[in-house]
């Protein structure tokens, strides 16, 4: 069995880094962001980058709360282990659409993070593109939703992969998970397995296991059947070639089958 190390709660920083930088100017085209906000975001910008916690938090309605759960206390603890496990990460914003409805700023942002750490005696490499919905009244960020989410960590050698996953499914559908292995196998043996999750806060800060087996078939190839109760869920799949590993999760939203 191997743990999962839970690249979910990077989805923290996504909370973190989409508040910092949606309203830049550089990332607006069609209009400016609302200058109230301006002097306030560049200060969480430079206390992400410090990683002060304390000055971060400050920025967060004690209100928050997320589409996973996540509210101002779970926020703080994800925050800094996750500063504990990755102590730099890069980070690209780009803001796709905002608007004023009443006293609230509602933007939505494409995020894009990568970071690099040592664990286990090897470099793990973060790649994580997040597709979010946040929700601002004054200096305070009170929500937000997640729209989609793509995360992998690879280390050593990892074997080249194409993931095939639809980013939405009706309730009770049946839809395919497959995690191809693009080079050739040769004579290596090659190992994986595959979870589904809900999302939910508790899941941030715990690590998932995975059931590893060999694979004849050049990969991971999962039929799923979607819950009867719509929400958000986690599909993840985990992949060893030789001396190299990766591991990656999607996320699926399940609606109503009206």
């Amino acid at each position: 069995m191997v743990q999962l190390e839970t690249f979910k709660k990077y989805l923290i920083l996504l909370c973190l880094s989409s508040a910092v930088s949606i309203f830049s100017a550089h990332l607006v085209q069609a209009q400016a962001e609302p200058p109230e906000l301006r002097e306030t975001l560049e200060s969480m910008e430079m206390a992400a980058n410090e990683q002060d916690l304390d000055k971060i938090m400050e920025f967060y309605s004690p209100e928050f709360a997320n589409s996973d759960g996540l509210r101002y206390e779970s926020i703080a603890t994800a925050l800094e282990q996750l500063w504990q496990n990755y102590p730099r990460l890069n980070y690209e914003i780009q803001l796709d659409s905002w608007s004023q409805e009443g006293d609230t700023v509602v933007a939505e942002t494409t995020t894009k993070i990568q970071g690099t750490r040592l664990a286990e005696g090897e470099i793990q490499k973060l790649n994580s593109t997040i597709r979010s919905r946040q929700y601002f009244q004054g200096q305070q960020l009170i929500s937000q939703e997640i729209i989609s989410e793509e995360t992998d960590i690879t280390s050593g050698n990892p074997p080249e992969i194409e993931v095939s996953v639809p980013s939405q499914a009706k309730t009770r559908e049946q839809f395919n998970f497959d995690v191809i292995v693009q080079n050739p196998l040769e004579n290596g043996i090659l190992l994986g397995g595959a979870i589904e999750e809900q999302t939910r806060s508790d899941r941030y800060l715990k690590p998932s296991n995975f059931e590893l087996t060999p694979l004849a078939s050049g990969g991971v190839f999962k039929i799923v059947t979607a819950p009867g109760l719509p929400g958000s869920y986690w599909l993840s799949a985990i992949i060893i070639q030789g001396d190299g590993k990766v591991t990656v999760t999607r996320r699926v939203t399940v609606e109503p089958n009206e």
